[in-house]
């Protein structure tokens, strides 16, 4: 991650409505990747958002001009207004020194602002983590960063932020699959699974062909959700599965330990998960090329929450759902990318529409930066440009 200064500046512009509100940071594609709720209550959601890295639109040449990717977070108030007094008018674009990698590398942001990267390796999960000026923050595992060994093959891994500053980081497998509890120094959680590292089985006569999302609860159960396609089916079929502390599958959650979800739910591969702190489990994603967002709740057992929107299940429009977290007063906040802008939606505990977040006067509005006109340019013209 680079300390100098970047070519891209926040030129953000903000539509909010009755409990929603859309963020564009640069006028180019942003993609959420994390949210969290500080203990102030206010928001942080974090993600990358593209700049243009060199040349422009419309100049001579076959590869005239390209985009890179800055680690981005923003900052909403409790009531989903942009918090103005966190750094760049609500916005903070931290330089990437290296462009994220589009499948192997995941983004977290932490209650205190600090931004995670986890950067899979081949037998390994790398976090790297860094202060809001792009300087790695020190004080975290060894000089800025840390190790998460992974003693299987695997295919897919999965970033989670917690509100009391740990983190898990969780990697899927054919058959198993393993969630490490990092606290916020950067080493291990005592008292989880084998030194803060958890190994579960997954499903039998499955192919996962999705990412895995995890939740760890406040005793050290884990509740595992990833989207599959058993031999000789058709649909993916989203399967949740919770998990003792000590690694054994709780046999009293769903069906003897696992819960299957209908693939005419619509939850695919890109579904994530979140618990309540009364132990509900709440579900979102949505199905390939389907526009509207599924959100369900469960109860510690399993069985679907009917005291949540309709016999336990709430849609809406909302883009690409990528990051979901619970407040401390039961209401949910979701978030992801809406045409290529950061997108977050709250809802009321029991599935409504929270429309005291976001536009306060029940109306739609666009609001631009407040801060001074900036014109974005690259240093193009002092290099040849690529081909000749």
């Amino acid at each position: 991650m680079a300390t100098t200064d970047s070519t891209t500046a926040s030129t953000h512009s903000v539509r909010s409505g009755p409990g929603t509100v859309q963020i564009d940071l640069t006028g180019q594609s942003d993609d959420n990747q994390s949210i969290v709720i500080q203990p102030d209550g206010k928001i942080l959601v974090g993600g990358y958002t593209e700049y243009l890295a060199w040349g422009y639109p419309g100049a001579p040449g076959e590869e005239s001009y390209g985009y890179e990717q800055n680690h981005s977070v923003i900052r909403l108030n409790a009531d989903g207004r942009l918090d103005t007094s966190f750094h760049d008018g609500g916005v903070d674009i931290i330089p990437a020194a290296v462009a994220p990698a589009s499948r192997y590398e995941l983004t977290a942001v932490q209650s205190a602002g600090k931004v995670l990267i986890a950067i899979a390796q081949d037998t390994s999960v790398q976090v790297q983590r860094f202060n809001s000026d792009g300087t790695r923050d020190t004080t975290f595992g060894q000089n800025g960063a840390m190790t998460v060994d992974i003693s299987h093959a695997f295919k897919d891994i999965d970033l989670t932020a917690n509100a009391d500053g740990t983190f898990q980081i969780s990697a899927r497998g054919f058959d198993q699959a393993t969630v490490s509890w990092i606290g916020n120094d950067g080493t291990f959680v005592d008292g989880f699974g084998d030194n803060g590292v958890l190994t579960v089985s997954i499903p039998e006569d499955a192919y996962y062909n999705g990412g895995i999302s995890t939740a760890v609860q406040a005793d050290g159960g884990v509740v595992v959700g990833a989207a599959y396609n058993a031999a000789g089916a058709g649909d993916p079929t989203y399967a949740l599965q919770r998990f003792n502390h000590d690694g054994q599958l709780d046999t009293h959650f769903g069906d003897n330990g696992v819960l299957y979800l209908s693939p005419a739910m619509g939850f695919g591969e890109d579904s994530v998960i979140t618990l309540q702190t009364d132990g509900k489990i709440v579900v979102m994603g949505h199905g390939e090329g389907d526009t509207l967002t599924t959100v369900v709740r469960l109860n510690a057992d399993g069985s679907f929450d009917t005291g949540f929107g309709t016999n336990g299940t709430v849609t809406f429009e909302a883009g690409t759902p990528a990051a979901l977290t619970v407040q401390a007063d039961g209401k949910i906040v979701a978030a992801g990318t809406n045409n290529g802008d950061f997108s977050v939606i709250r809802l009321n505990a029991d599935g409504s529409v929270d429309t005291s977040f976001g536009s306060q006067d029940g109306k739609l509005h666009v609001d631009g930066y407040a801060g001074e006109e900036i014109l974005q340019g690259t240093d193009a013209r002092s290099h040849p440009w690529p081909g000749r």
